[in-house]
């Protein structure tokens, strides 16, 4: 073989191999932590990655979001949250309202009206003795 048609027959082998390796899935960084909802659901949960504490469910047409909680004899619970500023939506028609775990930190946790842009942020709530008595989301100062 001439060296034209062994460098042609590479050539040729290297074009067949980049579809192959196109073809091949990938995984975006890090893994989700969401539920795939269809678009029109009314609840998703999602989870931080920062720890599986950080589990929650948001009613995507009202805004208020309940965290993950368990019971004295272990049984899982959907805890809600102390909602301040939400508006008042009884039943809303469509999802509205989207929220943003950080793989960071849980206080770079977002809860988003999309229709307004109002954004609150993640909070944890303590009693009188500045023991840990809950989580609730504030809205941003604007």
């Amino acid at each position: 073989m001439t060296f034209r048609r062994v460098l042609s027959l590479g050539l040729l082998l290297s074009l067949w191999s980049v579809p192959l390796r196109a073809q091949l899935p990938t995984l975006p960084n890090g893994v989700s932590h969401e539920t795939d909802s269809p678009d029109g659901a009314r609840y998703q949960i999602l989870q931080a990655q920062t720890a599986a504490k950080w589990t929650f469910r948001l009613d995507r047409f009202t805004g208020q979001v309940a965290i993950l909680g368990q019971t004295r004899d272990g049984n899982y619970v959907w805890q809600n949250c102390t909602m301040t500023g939400l508006p008042d939506i009884r039943l809303g028609n469509r999802p509205r309202f989207q929220l943003f775990l950080s793989g960071l930190s849980a206080k770079f946790s977002f809860l988003l009206d999309t229709d307004t842009g109002k954004t609150w942020t993640l909070l944890t709530l303590t009693d009188e003795a500045g023991k840990e008595a809950g989580y609730g989301w504030k809205p941003f100062s604007e």
